[in-house]
């Protein structure tokens, strides 16, 4: 009887035991992190300015759990037929450049891009004696495409890589794809449909104001590259009842 109360008792202490390993933080299985995520935001944007290069904005984010960011690199494709690209129109943000770090695009450093009929693949990496970089999440770049037609077709990552300061990659995740509608030229209140008599107070309530491919590119209707006038507002009526996107 002894001997089996004692073997009872040295099961349950060797069951405390392992108990307490795992509570003093023994090796046990750790849930796996997220992945380095590529994501896309886009914005309203018009056909039929052509002289407003880049007037389509695509911003490039990362998120996941990446710690002490170094570099990245992605592939941004779309819609040849609906968009094109011309060199030096991606904006990098300041996201590496933390902690003293430089980075691409500083200093007189070119920005890296490849561009191909239907995409430009770029990235930005930092350098400099802190080792610490940026954590996700962050906004990486602006890029502008410049529209050709009006139309709905999607925007694109992939190829995507990024690395901490160490050079070490992150675990590749998700690649964004989404939908970026181009709006008609006499679409001004970006509403779809028809052209209707909206349009042209919206062109009404920016009277005086730039349209040289400014903010302000889509109200000026007559593309005069000047202030935004009542010509501009008469010249969306000359459409009243149309398709906004023919």
């Amino acid at each position: 009887m002894n001997r089996n109360i004692f073997m009872r008792r040295l099961g349950v202490a060797a069951a405390l035991v392992a108990v307490l390993a795992v509570a003093a933080g023994a090796p046990v299985l750790q849930a796996q992190p997220e992945a380095a995520n590529m994501g896309l935001t886009t914005y309203n944007a018009w056909a039929g300015h052509p002289q407003c290069v880049g007037n389509a904005k695509v911003d490039v984010l990362l998120s996941g759990d990446p710690v002490s960011v170094g570099g990245y690199e992605t592939k941004l494709s779309f819609d040849a037929s609906k968009f094109s690209y011309t060199t030096d129109n991606v904006d990098l943000t300041n996201y590496l450049a933390v902690n003293g770090r430089s980075t691409s695009g500083a200093s007189g450093t070119p920005v890296l891009e490849a561009i191909g009929a239907n995409f430009v693949k770029f990235g930005d990496y930092s350098w400099g004696a802190n080792p610490t970089g940026p954590n996700a999440p962050g906004n990486l770049a602006r890029v502008g495409l410049t529209t050709l037609v009006c139309g709905t077709s999607n925007v694109s990552l992939s190829e995507s890589q990024v690395v901490n300061t160490q050079g070490t990659a992150f675990a590749p995740g998700t690649q964004a794809s989404v939908p970026f509608v181009v709006r008609g030229l006499r679409d001004t209140n970006a509403s779809g449909g028809n052209v209707t008599i909206a349009d042209a107070i919206a062109v009404s309530t920016a009277l005086g104001t730039s349209g040289a491919c400014s903010a302000n590119y889509q109200y000026d209707i007559n593309n005069s590259g000047g202030n935004i006038t009542i010509a501009d507002a008469i010249a969306v009526t000359t459409g009243l009842g149309q398709p906004s996107c023919p």
